[in-house]
């Protein structure tokens, strides 16, 4: 290519010419190089392109049939009731399938749902499949077409309800302060678990009658304390049936008395602010298994619950004597870690106190000022002793296996169990 011979002086009429004519030659080598370059970034997206299709056929997704990956979808929409959208737009085949998978469209959460095709469409796919409903009270139009197919619903009390049958609904959580007369058999013949996160209203709050006449039997209930004798008669109007009954406190009851519970499981109890000596009811369960309670507002308090005797699994903030727990197999320790020596050294003090006990797990918060080394040091020069040796474990979070105690495997929020 041309080049000046003085870069420095000015350019003679001569050197513009030569100039002109070398940038031209740039100007079309330039474009040359652009043109190869294009040229070749198709080819790197073309081998990127063929790269993708080649891992993508031999990835083992693709080994599996129509039923599992249905299955797949269907524990995906357990988790986020949208999934069916996402997973379709994926694949062709993926589309496929989670089109003919009817259970993958059966959660429906009317929060978000507010256009009436949309919901539509989940019900058309969910084809004969039972409903898991999420119903906000701006949704309770929508109750009218699937109140007879809901299987799990999550609910805001309001009187239009009243009106309606759930057939085949056997999980309900209700909030908003719903009515007694709501949970009449008639309207929820099969009701089984019944969570309810606000306090009933009920008008009638001192009658002399109960306001539960006609109660569905549940197996689980989670309620809320409240006054008068609403909570009592609650809970005696289900209590032939009860497996599992979650209290939390809210207000004491005022009328006292004495309910028996000959089929409880588990009893969980979260206390707050309740006062051990001053708690009214007293729950006769000669069959349970698993007891939580929870709170640490009167450290020095003993357990609501007293009769521990034939419980196996075992979860306090604070600690009755272990002699009172002669079935245990297996304590947890919540929230006070301060707790693990006093056991331990009741264990060592006599050998025959729970004697089948397997396992303490202790709920060990970050920067708890416990010596975990030295713990376990100790629980095992205690088991030596013992005709059964048994673990300490510490856990940032217990395990909740319990038997009986009441496991959420649907959609956030939603009562499933």
């Amino acid at each position: 290519m041309w080049t000046p011979a003085d870069i420095n002086a000015h350019p003679t009429k001569e050197d513009y010419i030569n100039a002109k004519l070398a940038i031209i030659e740039r100007e079309t080598e330039l474009a040359d190089a652009l043109l190869a370059l294009a040229q070749a970034q198709i080819r790197v997206a073309n081998l990127e392109n063929d790269i993708r299709e080649r891992q993508a056929w031999i990835a083992p997704i693709r080994k599996l049939g129509f039923d599992v990956l249905s299955l797949i979808f269907e524990r995906c929409s357990e988790g986020e009731w949208h999934a069916p959208l996402r997973i379709g737009a994926v694949s062709r085949t993926w589309r496929a399938v989670v089109l003919h998978s009817p259970r993958a469209w059966s959660i429906i959460d009317l929060r978000y749902l507010k256009d009436a095709n949309a919901v539509n469409t989940y019900l058309h796919r969910s084809r004969t499949c039972l409903i898991h409903a999420r119903i906000p009270q701006r949704g309770l139009g929508t109750v009218l077409q699937i109140s007879n197919r809901v299987s799990c619903a999550s609910v805001s009390f309001h009187q239009a309800l009243l009106g309606l049958t759930f057939p085949n609904l056997r999980r309900l959580k209700v909030g908003n302060n719903p009515l007694p007369q709501f949970f009449e058999r008639g309207r929820f013949p099969a009701l089984r678990h019944l969570i309810c996160s606000d306090s009933l209203y009920d008008p009638d709050l001192f009658a002399a009658s109960s306001s539960f006449e006609g109660f569905p039997p549940l197996n689980t209930l989670e309620i809320n304390t409240m006054r008068g004798r609403t909570f009592n008669d609650m809970l005696k109007a289900c209590s032939a049936s009860l497996v599992t009954l979650t209290v939390s406190y809210a207000h004491l009851p005022q009328d006292k008395c004495i309910i028996n519970l000959p089929n409880l499981i588990c009893l969980c109890i979260h206390r707050a602010s309740a006062r051990t000596h001053s708690w009214p009811v007293v729950l006769v369960t000669p069959a349970l298994r698993s007891y939580v309670e929870m709170d640490t507002t009167y450290p020095d308090e003993g357990p609501i619950h007293k009769a521990l005797g034939t419980v196996t699994h075992l979860r306090l903030s604070r600690m009755p004597p272990l002699s009172e727990c002669g079935q245990l197999t297996r304590l947890q320790i919540a929230n006070r870690d301060e707790l693990v020596y006093p056991a331990l050294i009741e264990l060592a003090a006599n050998k025959t106190i729970c004697p089948d006990l397997e396992a303490i797990e202790v709920h060990l918060p970050h920067g708890a000022p416990v010596d975990a080394d030295a713990v376990v040091i100790k629980t095992l020069e205690i088991t030596t002793s013992r005709e059964r040796p048994f673990q300490i474990t510490f856990h940032p979070r217990l395990r909740d296996d319990f038997p009986g105690f009441p496991v959420k495997l649907c959609d956030s929020g939603m009562p499933c169990s």
